[in-house]
């Protein structure tokens, strides 16, 4: 079973949303890719099949591969239809070409990228893509605690956090605020279990608030990003 939180009133919009382009076939479909790319992981570098892998260096290989296949699996799941409706769009990472990409499924409300944590709780790491998607998030009307001063609509920029080393945790996060890299509001519970939630309940989650107020220009908290 899966889920996205779905108890709709008029600040919630954008769960609806949401909800357009990852109905619960499509979530179904997250979820299958993701035990299928953790498995070809487990597969492919299986010490008894292949001693050249028993080194102690084999959880960081994992950990690249891990990257590596979850974007292919899901790229694939698009182009047969496991995941329906949605385009997988390869972004260049680099101001030269030099092909370091990353996949991005956009639909027609939202776009997501797939990202690797040990544990729910940490930040996503720093990156000019996902502080871009910040940025865009935090302008964009539809979403609670936008703070622009020229609000722009546009596509909602999710996260698909999962980990860890059998594909234990998955959740769809909303990335809000360029200034805290821990702030995000929910967009689904945990899809690889089984529980029931709604939204009042993830309300009451600890998670950092959107700070209202006059904003310091991109560059700067590139800048300070960048340097923490």
């Amino acid at each position: 079973m899966f889920y996205i939180l779905t108890n709709m009133n008029s600040r919630n919009d954008f769960l609806t949303a949401i909800q357009s382009d990852w109905t619960p076939e499509n979530v179904s479909g997250l979820i299958s890719t993701l035990n299928s790319a953790y498995r070809a992981v487990l597969d492919r570098t299986n010490p008894d099949q292949d001693p050249l892998y028993d080194t102690p260096n084999l959880p960081l290989v994992r950990g690249y591969l891990r990257w590596a296949f979850v974007d292919s699996h899901l790229a694939r799941a698009c182009e047969i239809g496991v995941i329906k409706g949605i385009e997988p769009i390869w972004v260049d990472l680099t101001d030269r070409g030099s092909g370091i990409m990353a996949l991005e499924l956009t639909g027609k409300h939202t776009s997501l990228m797939a990202h690797h944590l040990q544990n729910p709780d940490d930040p996503p790491r720093y990156s000019e893509l996902r502080y871009d998607r910040r940025v865009q998030n935090w302008s964009n009307p539809m979403l609670p605690g936008f703070s622009a001063d020229e609000p722009k609509n546009g596509l909602i920029h999710l996260t698909l956090i999962h980990g860890d080393k059998d594909a234990e945790f998955a959740f769809l996060r909303i990335y809000n605020n360029p200034d805290e890299l821990k702030t995000y509001t929910p967009a689904s519970g945990n899809i690889m279990e089984n529980p029931a939630i709604d939204i009042a309940a993830t309300e009451t989650e600890q998670v950092d608030e959107p700070e209202i107020g006059l904003r310091e220009n991109t560059d700067t908290k590139r800048k300070k990003a960048q340097n923490e």
